[in-house]
């Protein structure tokens, strides 16, 4: 780890774009949903199909969307868009976009 932020939005914008096309091994992507990355970043899903063509493995960690966790998150964060009502299905879509599968993405 080279630096960290107290939360997402601490994190300058240009630095998500910087450290996915600096990554030639590995991209990991830990959060609720990850679904920022789309929303934030043109032609995200092209970026992710081209460093994988180049052998880059991605690999992405996400809530559960029915689990506890997830849902005392929601209710403590007073979230208007959660992972349990919307959220995760964006994340599941692009998901089936790059790799043909849903909810269930292979390790």
């Amino acid at each position: 780890m080279v630096h960290s932020c107290p939360y997402r939005s601490a994190c300058p914008s240009d630095v998500w774009g910087e450290l996915i096309r600096g990554a030639g091994r590995e991209l990991f992507f830990a959060g609720y949903t990850n679904y920022f990355l789309w929303s934030q970043m043109p032609a995200f899903s092209e970026t992710l199909r081209r460093k994988a063509g180049a052998g880059c493995r991605l690999r992405f960690l996400i809530a559960e969307p029915e689990g506890h966790v997830t849902r005392d998150r929601e209710r403590a964060e007073k979230v208007t868009l959660t992972v349990t009502g919307g959220k995760f299905d964006r994340f599941a879509e692009h998901a089936e976009e790059l790799w043909g599968q849903g909810r269930h993405v292979p390790a």
